[in-house]
Formats: C-alpha cells, structure tokens, sequence
C-alpha cells in the first residue's frame, strides 16, 4: 500500500446552473424531442453547471484545491506535489498547477505538473501518484487537482456531447498510508478507437476548432464491465463495497451492473447532480458514498472509467 485518500474532496461548480430546456432551445424544434429522451432517458439528468465570465478552468481548479486543504485541514506548504488534469487548460505555460501552488501557498520543493489523459485524467493521476509514494520516501501528500471548462469547447449540436458536459475545478488530498492504496489496476486501448473523438477536429493547426465525433461511437460499456470481473474474478467483486465508474449516463451504470453480476446499489449514480465532469466523475461518485457514510477506512473500492480514444483504467483499491 501506499496512500489513502482523505476523507474531504473539494469541488467548484460553474456559477450558472443550467436545465435541459438551456439546451432544448438551442435546437430545431423538429429535434427537441428525440434530444429531451436522450437528455432524460439515455443519460438521467436534467442539470449542469456552466462558467460565468468571472469563472476558467484555472480558477476552478484553484478554489477546488483550496477547499479540499480547507476541509482536511491540510495546509498548503504541507503538499509535496501537485498534479493538475485538464483538456481545457487556461494556461499551458506556464503550467496550471505552478498557479495552483500560489493558491494553496505552497512551498518552493514542491513538484508541480500537468497533464491531459483526457475523462481518465483523475485515475491516471492517483496511479502516477501511487509510484511517487513507492519510489520517493520524501513525499508525503499529493494534490490532485482537475480543471475544466467543457463549456468553451465548440460542440456541434449534433453530437452526443452537447448539452451533456459541466464545469467544474475537482481536488482530493493523497496522504502516505501502510494499510490503503492501489492493490491493482488495468488499462486497456482498444486501437480501433483512436478517432472516435478528436479535438480540434482538424488540429489546432487548422482555423474554428470544433469536436469531432463519430457517429457510431461505443463507449464499450460491456466490455469495460467484463474485463472487471475477468480481472478480479468474482470472489474479489462480492467484496468490493463502491464501484465509482464514469458517470456519463444513467443507463451506462445500470448496464454496466447487468454485464458484471452487480448489485444496482454499489454503483452510486451522481450524473443528476453535477452533470458530466469529465475526469472527475468516477471521484464524484466515490464523494457520493463519503458524504452517505457509506464506505469505510479499509474497504475495498473499484474505479473504471474511459475516455477518447477508447481508453479503459480500473484502479482496485483499498479506502
């Protein structure tokens, strides 16, 4: 083992809370119905929540930061390294995590970098952790931060994306543990998927950025869920107490449920509250069963989600 997540997750919402009717009205009337059954029906959510002019990616991901040292009291030149995820960055240069550290007022030794592993970014975040704890005995907290504006992205009606994404800034604190962390993990890259969503869709080399997406895109629900029970067999998933998974759509949950044998119940679905997050969503979802109080100090958690390309990540865990 190597850390544990501590008990607070910080999160920063878009200041402007927005329906499905927002979206509705965008459209051709001719196209509204088929949007709303797809708005309620297929993804479960009547809500998100949008930037308002006052608001980036970057202070998103500042606020969520400051709030998850707030809540676990945690101070800011504690932190020994910061990640910060996003595929909306304000800033490539320098990174959003050097800001991040100004905001925390962290200390000078601190590590700091971004990266982009697109909706896995968070997964991929705590396992690049998890071997800093291993391999550098000098560090004892890590930052991981998210921050994204899905809003300014140029999102053509007719894709699956829009009127789906919110924004938010997401942040948790990783702390050195002997009895918590990742017990195994699994990616998986299906190379047929490589264009099935591309921004811009021409390269930012190319004027108007837009996202592309595939008109048959699959997110491979089932065979993610296979996978899982392939992997940990089913010995392993009867003692799993929370599966956090991409919280993307309602019916992705629930047929991720039916595939892998598992109760309804231990697949906590947040989509309605927050929309979707991106990177943080499956983080969302383990948040859910914190605040319920349903999960404990050394159970055992399963995280999967996928992202563009199609990219798999199943981190197994112990809280």
């Amino acid at each position: 083992m190597s850390f544990k997540i501590l008990d607070k997750i910080g999160i920063e919402l878009g200041n402007q809370k927005v329906n499905n009717q927002y979206y509705l009205q965008q459209v051709d009337e001719s196209q509204r119905a088929s949007l709303s059954h797809y708005y309620e029906d297929v993804l479960g959510r009547d809500i998100r929540y949008i930037v308002d002019d006052t608001q980036t990616s970057l202070t998103l991901a500042c606020e969520a930061a400051k709030k998850a040292l707030k809540e676990n009291h945690i101070d800011g030149k504690d932190i020994d390294m910061v990640i910060c995820t996003s595929y909306t960055p304000e800033y490539v240069s320098p990174v959003m995590a050097r800001f991040i550290v100004d905001a925390i007022d962290g200390k000078e030794s601190v590590i700091c970098f971004d990266m982009n592993v697109n909706c896995t970014g968070m997964l991929v975040a705590l396992d690049i952790a998890d071997k800093y704890f291993k391999t550098d005995e000098t560090i004892e907290r890590v930052l991981i931060v998210q921050g994204e504006c899905n809003s300014r992205l140029n999102i053509e009606k007719t894709s699956p994306f829009f009127g789906v994404l919110s924004d938010i800034g997401c942040a948790l604190v990783l702390e050195r543990s002997r009895t918590s962390g990742i017990c195994s993990k699994y990616y998986m890259l299906k190379r047929d998927g490589t264009d099935s969503i591309v921004y811009p869709k021409d390269g930012y080399s190319k004027p108007n950025p837009v996202l592309y997406t595939n008109a048959g895109l699959d997110p491979r629900i089932q065979l993610g869920a296979q996978v899982i029970v392939d992997k940990l067999g089913r010995e392993r998933l009867e003692q799993v107490k929370a599966f956090c998974i991409s919280q993307f759509a309602w019916t992705n949950c629930n047929l991720f449920s039916e595939v892998a044998q598992i109760s309804k119940d231990k697949i906590p679905y947040v989509g309605d509250l927050y929309g979707y997050t991106g990177a943080s969503s499956p983080i969302l979802a383990l948040k859910d069963r914190i605040d319920k109080g349903m999960i404990s100090r050394g159970d055992r958690i399963v995280f999967w989600t996928y992202g563009a390309g199609v990219q798999h990540v199943m981190l197994e865990m112990i809280y």
